[in-house]
């Protein structure tokens, strides 16, 4: 993984530990995910470092995530990832 990858699943998860403060769920669950960018880019490459970042935290296993949903909007002033678990 590029060290710039690796910092920013760090910090993906040092932040999903200040949030979310129950035990990793072992059910299967729908992850929805807001990405607000600057400026027109790929999503698909960094769905994969999010989903990881949160195993052991938010959930077991990423395998649990049998939904997935993403909006992708622009915010230049205040680019950032909102992310909702939900156990099904």
């Amino acid at each position: 993984m590029f060290k710039e990858a690796k910092d920013w699943k760090e910090l993906a998860q040092n932040k999903a530990r200040e949030v979310w403060k129950g035990k990793p769920v072992e059910c299967p669950v729908s992850v929805t995910i807001s990405v607000f960018l600057k400026r027109e880019r790929d999503l698909h490459g960094g769905l994969k470092i999010l989903c990881d970042s949160l195993e052991g935290i938010v959930y077991k296993n990423d395998k649990q995530i049998t939904e997935m949903i993403l909006h992708k909007e622009f915010d230049k002033e205040n680019p950032r990832i909102a992310v909702r678990v939900d156990t099904l």
